[in-house]
């Protein structure tokens, strides 16, 4: 073989050990990438209740890890704390309390805890940073848990129900109605305000009564005598469903239903010897923005002082 053809055969060669290179660097960077996604959640296991649920409907959610590893840092705080940041608080509403089981001989923790939509469509449950556990491959541990269909509608047995005019109105009412407008329409001699809470109470009718704060309409009251929960609770759960609390057989009978940003409670009274239905429709939505308020003006104002407002020299 002369000069000539050993160049023909070496370039064909270092062709080939260069695409064998490539794919070895391709492979290996894949790997990388695996690994890492893998240490991201290597030190979980996730169950989530459902991915399909009813505005009344809750999702559960459970998640084991290996028990902490990093010494001051407490799971049911962080985990708290996930739960209250604003964009999770916009769009899911915890419901009781967060549950945490350490097993100390298999070592291992086990969270469980309770979501109630606060809005219907396709939802991303919340990330919780596993920070009790030692970052792997500089990578910190958060467990995801994907997202969760919720469909604009309630769940009553086993069909799914148009969502309830209490949604958008309470006897006629509607949420939205500034205070303002209905103190003309219902007149002022149906008014009483409460000193101690500061609400302004409108009288709608016998049995239903407006309750505003901070002029926004934040609950209605509603009482119906001579009736007893037992007696009543058959016909809520045919307009609201399963009740997510349900208390009937307590010293004081009560019972809950949470739709959306609309809270719905049923609490059994006695006045001698007659009984009477309470209900209280609240719109959370409005109690929380009358809270945030009170919280920028009697703390963070006060912490960050006056605004400056600049001089210019003339």
């Amino acid at each position: 073989m002369d000069d000539s053809d050993r160049v023909l055969y070496t370039i064909p060669s270092m062709r080939y050990i260069f695409l064998a290179v490539l794919v070895c660097v391709t492979s290996l960077s894949c790997l990388t990438t695996t690994a890492a996604q893998e240490s991201r959640r290597a030190h979980y296991n996730e169950r989530i209740s459902t991915r399909t649920i009813s505005l009344n409907q809750s999702v559960q959610i459970e998640f084991t890890t290996t028990r902490p590893e990093v010494p001051g840092v407490d799971p049911q705080s962080i985990i708290l704390s996930a739960l209250e940041v604003e964009n999770v608080r916009s769009t899911w509403r915890l419901l009781g309390e967060i549950e945490i089981e350490q097993h100390e001989k298999i070592k291992y923790l086990k969270v469980s805890f309770t979501l109630l939509p606060r809005i219907h469509g396709e939802l991303s449950l919340p990330e919780i940073p596993v920070t009790w556990l030692k970052d792997r491959l500089s990578i910190k541990q958060i467990a995801s848990f994907g997202n969760v269909t919720v469909s604009p509608d309630i769940t009553i047995g086993n069909a799914s129900n148009d969502l309830p005019k209490e949604i958008d109105a309470v006897g006629g009412y509607r949420w939205e109605t500034p205070f303002s407008v209905l103190k003309m329409r219902l007149g002022e001699n149906n008014l009483r305000t409460d000193q101690q809470t500061g609400s302004d109470f409108l009288h709608a009718r016998e049995g239903l009564d407006l309750e505003f704060r901070k002029g926004q309409f934040l609950a209605a009251h509603l009482r119906a005598a001579g009736i007893t929960l037992e007696q009543a609770r058959a016909r809520f759960i045919d307009r609201w469903g399963s009740a997510i609390v349900d208390n009937s057989s307590a010293d004081t009978p009560n019972l809950l239903w949470v739709i959306g940003w609309l809270r719905i409670e049923a609490v059994e009274h006695t006045d001698g010897n007659t009984p009477s239905v309470h209900i209280t429709v609240t719109r959370e939505d409005v109690l929380a923005d009358i809270v945030q308020t009170k919280l920028k003006d009697q703390v963070f104002n006060l912490l960050d002082g006056p605004e400056e407002k600049e001089t210019t020299n003339k």
